[in-house]
């Protein structure tokens, strides 16, 4: 019963070191470096990257629809098309959203437990479970681990407004993930976010793993359809969130390959963009077996 949902804690202090943290110098440079839109790390020369012309050929004409980001965490090879442009975010903006609540919890500003009433300026349409529960689960409140779980595998909209509207509203958010991930100001008003922001988003989750394991299993188990990213390639090898929104179709990720990889797609105005993305991953999942 929803009611009943246990989020294993966000900030459990005796979990067994199970990964090493990468301490790499270019996560310090992540963390210290003064505001800016610069892509981070070293790009490859792309006329000599596999992955780089098989993505420009299966795409060819389409790729300004596109934004695009591969990187791979032991070569550190980076492929970016379009980083830096405007794209409607859909449910991946959950993804900072969560982030950003982490760390709140981590500094002592919000407690997991601590509960959220819902009210009508919550509703939204779209993906989820909780619109379908308005008179009978919320009609008490929730504790924000529940809601943080039900945004995440459900992709559920209800939830995430419960969620930023209690701590700030969306566009106050989208600030603080920006801040966070050392970007400037890109439009905040409406849920806009660039293939550069997630990227630096999915690269402190791998940096931090030992911080967000439980974050990461979140992100193998998000409920289907498994029609981009996820769709042909092995379904527990990936932490992902998707998101769709009128013809703004995304999915973004990270790949625990022998040779890990954070792949990111957005797309506007994509032909057949579910099957493109999905034959994309299936291109770059192939080069790494």
């Amino acid at each position: 019963m929803l009611r009943n949902i246990y989020y294993s804690n966000l900030i459990k202090k005796n979990r067994p070191k199970l990964i090493e943290i990468n301490k790499s110098l270019d996560n310090k440079q992540l963390d210290n470096k003064p505001l800016d839109n610069k892509p981070l790390d070293i790009n490859i020369d792309h006329s000599k990257s596999i992955i780089y012309n098989k993505i420009i050929n299966y795409l060819k004409t389409d790729l300004d629809k596109c934004g695009i980001i591969y990187y791979n965490f032991n070569t550190k090879e980076k492929i970016c098309i379009n980083e830096n442009k405007d794209f409607r975010a859909g449910c991946t903006f959950y993804l900072g959203l969560y982030i950003y609540i982490y760390d709140q919890v981590k500094k002592g500003n919000i407690d997991l437990n601590s509960k959220i009433m819902y009210n009508n300026t919550n509703y939204q349409e779209g993906s989820g479970i909780l619109r379908y529960k308005i008179n009978t689960i919320l009609r008490d409140p929730l504790p924000v681990h529940s809601l943080l779980k039900i945004m995440i595998v459900e992709s559920d909209c209800i939830a995430a407004s419960m969620i930023y509207s209690a701590y700030g509203g969306a566009t106050l958010i989208r600030q603080k993930i920006r801040d966070m991930v050392n970007y400037e100001k890109s439009n905040l008003i409406e849920n806009y976010t660039t293939p550069e922001i997630e990227f630096r988003l999915l690269k402190k989750i791998y940096d931090n793993k030992n911080e967000y394991l439980d974050f990461i299993e979140l992100l193998k188990n998000t409920s289907p359809p498994h029609n981009r990213l996820k769709k042909y390639i092995p379904p527990k090898i990936i932490s992902h969130k998707a998101g769709v929104y009128m013809r703004a179709v995304n999915d973004i990720g990270i790949v625990f390959t022998k040779n890990p990889y954070i792949i990111i797609f957005y797309s506007e105005n994509l032909s057949n963009a579910f099957e493109k993305i999905a034959q994309l991953s299936k291109i770059i999942y192939e080069e790494h077996i």
